[in-house]
């Protein structure tokens, strides 16, 4: 399976667990440990494991159905003030 899929989700899981109204992904750390695929079920449990002011490193880990895990990072976000296509 295309290696976006597993990144996609991962960082959907990272904004998810900022639970901010307007979070932007910066930049990521990833590693790609497994093979994924077709028909493979992915679960991502993500933390925030730092804050600095606005800014959020999340460590996100992906799991298959076995749980294996298939893919590791961390994944650095802000947290705006307003939507980015609000000028």
């Amino acid at each position: 399976m295309h290696a976006g899929f597993p990144f996609g989700l991962a960082d959907y899981a990272a904004i998810t667990a900022v639970n901010g109204p307007f979070v932007v992904l910066l930049s990521s750390q990833v590693k790609f440990l497994k093979a994924v695929i077709t028909g493979d079920v992915l679960t991502a449990k993500a933390q925030v494991a730092e804050r600095d002011g606005r800014k959020r490193k999340v460590w996100v880990q992906v799991f298959n159905q076995r749980q294996e895990r298939v893919f590791q990072g961390d994944f650095l976000c802000s947290i705006l003030q307003k939507h980015v296509l609000d000028r």
